[in-house]
């Protein structure tokens, strides 16, 4: 993912240095006397940008989904080397496998979490990978898609609650589709991975700003409306593959939801401006 363009004017950059400065003059202007002294502050008198507050969102979920792959590769490496500054007894065989018999329980999405009362799952699983390809993958996703629904205005609450709403939609559809399957050929399955979370960004964008052009390695401009419904066709069309090891089913559920919440929430409350460069 490189490169946004908004619906609005492509002439006028979304990082226009100008009214950012203003937005960061106004934030400090209640903080600043009037004899140019700044001012005690206050747990009232503090309020922070809503942008400075996404932002943290932002990282916060990038570097839990990063701890938590960290914690894989330390509990699936099984050989004799040892890493530095950890202690001994926390690396023996025995150790590995207790944390990755944790991860496996508390990380990871199973059909068996709903009636043994482990719904955390559905939020915990959407933050962990195991794979580094699959990590970068959603890292830049989720980055880029974020970066463009912070930088139009959305508040840390529509989007603290479009990712949770879409991890907990998209786990909520894999669930069901896990039972369907186990029940038909009798094998379990489990998932994890933040796509779910992704697909309700980037059909959030695309209901906030259908008319704006994303491209990909170059390749395109592409409407973000089609590209949100490209995607949403290839995993409902590849959601009962036998071939596939993605999680089709929760990719639609995190699409519906992102969607949904942003044509009722987000749509005529969110301007669309200029263009975003990833």
């Amino acid at each position: 993912m490189s490169t946004f363009w908004g619906s609005g004017d492509t002439g006028q950059r979304l990082f226009d240095l100008d009214n950012r400065l203003l937005e960061v003059l106004d934030s400090l202007r209640d903080y600043i006397s009037s004899d140019g002294s700044p001012r005690l502050l206050t747990r009232n008198s503090y309020s922070r940008p809503s942008f400075l507050w996404n932002r943290e969102i932002m990282y916060t979920c990038m570097g839990t989904c990063s701890a938590v792959w960290l914690l894989w590769q330390f509990a699936l490496k099984t050989g004799r080397i040892r890493l530095p500054l950890i202690p001994a007894r926390y690396q023996t065989i025995r150790s590995k496998t207790r944390l990755r018999e944790w991860l496996v329980t508390n990380f990871t999405l199973k059909t068996e979490d709903v009636w043994l009362g482990r719904l955390w799952t559905m939020i915990t699983s959407s933050f962990s990978h195991i794979d580094l390809p699959h990590l970068a993958a959603n890292m830049s996703t989720f980055s880029s898609f974020s970066r463009y629904l912070i930088f139009i205005g959305i508040s840390p609450k529509q989007y603290a609650t479009l990712i949770l709403g879409s991890a907990l939609t998209g786990s909520l559809a894999a669930t069901f589709h896990y039972a369907w399957m186990e029940k038909r050929d009798g094998t379990r399955r489990s998932g994890l991975g933040l796509s779910a979370v992704c697909m309700g960004l980037i059909t959030a964008t695309a209901a906030v700003s259908p008319n704006g052009k994303v491209s990909f390695m170059g390749l395109g401009p592409v409407p973000m409306w089609m590209t949100a419904l490209g995607y949403v066709l290839f995993d409902t069309y590849m959601i009962d593959s036998p071939t596939s090891s993605i999680g089709h089913a929760a990719h639609v559920g995190g699409a519906i939801f992102g969607a949904t919440y942003s044509y009722m929430i987000l749509r005529g409350n969110l301007p669309s401006r200029g263009i975003l460069w990833i």
